[in-house]
């Protein structure tokens, strides 16, 4: 939607809650490449919540996205000088943080290594309720960490990935997945696992593509017996969760950076990344997890 929809949603959103302690955190998930409508959203919610400092920290240096002097670059380029640029829903004009953050107000946050994204949390820790914190999942486990108590982990009862029945998508255009999926067939991973990959052989783009690729996983989801999907891109895992009519998904862990896994109440697992995420040799890494406990007990 455009950023007027975008902001007008974040306010109903935001009023539906009600009032939130004054000691807590706000934190505001965005995405890591500067997409979507960042600035309208972070407007809002100043609106709602105008005695907070807004802190923006767009970093994630684990996936070669860094900040120096207001301006996202990866692995050394300009984020408007990659593929990024001809995204087909957001195609990205600049790498100044600044200019996308309008007409939100706010301190943008330079960080180029987990060291100072962990001294960043050090900071908003110690005064939680004075800020709205905004950026990608990179400074999230930092925030958690830095909070008091601890969530107790439930265990996943996954087993090893290599032997469950995965329908992997890959719905993304971006040449990083293409090469993922490349180098999996060139290992030979889809005849060696019980792993089904499935090509979307039709036509369109954007989310019109998403919704008829979704359309075609849920029916093949339906013909077969799986344990669990592995898709690529996230405008494909929407149009796969509308498709399945939105099943409330549980947040069950991250197996690599980027890369996490969900269970819906049906008991289909979910692993999913963005489509510029991941080493080459991302399957054959996955393949090797053994969830019999919890994502931080694989052997990987």
């Amino acid at each position: 939607m455009d950023g007027r929809g975008a902001a007008e949603k974040v306010l109903r959103f935001v009023s539906a809650i009600g009032c939130v302690a004054e000691d807590s955190l706000l934190y505001k998930k965005t995405d890591s490449t500067l997409r979507g409508n960042i600035g309208m959203e972070l407007w809002a919610l100043q609106k709602v919540y105008p005695g907070r400092e807004l802190l923006y920290v767009p970093a994630y240096p684990a996936l070669g996205r860094t900040v120096r002097n207001g301006h996202l670059v990866l692995n050394g380029t300009p984020i408007h000088e990659t593929e990024f640029a001809r995204d087909a829903l957001n195609p990205i004009r600049t790498s100044d943080v600044g200019y996308v953050m309008a007409p939100a107000v706010g301190e943008i946050l330079d960080s180029e290594t987990e060291d100072d994204l962990g001294a960043i949390a050090q900071r908003i820790a110690a005064d939680p309720g004075r800020y709205l914190m905004a950026g990608p999942a990179a400074i999230a486990r930092y925030l958690a960490a830095s909070g008091s108590g601890s969530r107790q982990d439930d265990g996943i009862s996954l087993g090893r990935l290599a032997e469950r029945r995965l329908l992997v998508v890959n719905g993304s255009r971006h040449s990083t997945s293409a090469g993922q999926i490349e180098f999996a067939r060139g290992r030979g991973l889809f005849e060696r696992l019980p792993w089904s990959e499935f090509q979307y052989q039709g036509g369109g783009s954007g989310v019109a593509r998403a919704e008829a690729a979704g359309g075609e996983v849920r029916a093949c989801l339906q013909r077969g017996s799986f344990d669990g999907i592995l898709v690529f891109g996230g405008d494909t895992a929407y149009g796969i969760y509308s498709a399945l009519h939105e099943p409330f998904l549980e947040g069950a862990g991250e197996l690599l950076p980027g890369v996490p896994i969900s269970r819906s109440q049906s008991g289909l697992w979910w692993i999913t990344k963005a489509g510029g995420f991941g080493s080459v040799d991302l399957l054959e890494r996955l393949s090797q997890f053994d969830l019999s406990a919890s994502p931080s007990s694989s052997s990987s």
